[in-house]
């Protein structure tokens, strides 16, 4: 089982509107060289990025779930949430299918903040989205996916 992180762009997709419309949602698979590694029961991290505010405090971790299915072409079934649609954008493209477990949309409810958490974590802070912001899918290796599974957990709330 792999681990990964899906990026989006607020600037680009009303991206927190998305994630509370249902759980099972679907999502762009830029990087071809993934189409054939991504599969059904890998993990996944939703990673907001902090778009053109510039603000920090809301780029991070906000949310966890599941891929339930290979990449495949797939219908855009969400486009009146993009506020920009991408240069390279297509009605059909290829997407894979996600079962959210959780969203943390913020960080009272437990999101990972990149300033706060990620950055300060010694294995976290060398992720390849720390360093390359622009690209969409990214695989976690091994320890990076087990440090930051823990902290997701970490910052449940416990009721």
């Amino acid at each position: 089982m792999t681990t990964w992180i899906f990026q989006g762009n607020p600037d680009e997709y009303e991206i927190n509107k998305y994630l509370l419309i249902d759980k099972d949602i679907i999502w762009d698979v830029r990087q071809k060289h993934f189409q054939d590694k991504i599969l059904g029961g890998d993990r996944v991290f939703i990673w907001r990025s902090k778009g053109s505010s510039g603000d920090e405090s809301s780029c991070g971790v906000v949310a966890k779930g599941k891929i339930l299915c290979k990449p495949e072409e797939l219908p855009d079934e969400d486009e009146h949430l993009y506020v920009e649609r991408p240069a390279n954008y297509k009605y059909t493209n290829w997407r894979v299918k996600i079962r959210l477990d959780e969203i943390r949309l913020n960080g009272n409810i437990g999101m990972l903040r990149k300033i706060s958490h990620i950055r300060s974590d010694n294995v976290l802070k060398e992720m390849r989205i720390m360093n390359l912001f622009n690209e969409t899918n990214y695989e976690l290796s091994k320890i990076e996916a087990e440090v930051l599974d823990k902290l997701w957990e970490s910052r449940s709330k416990k009721y």
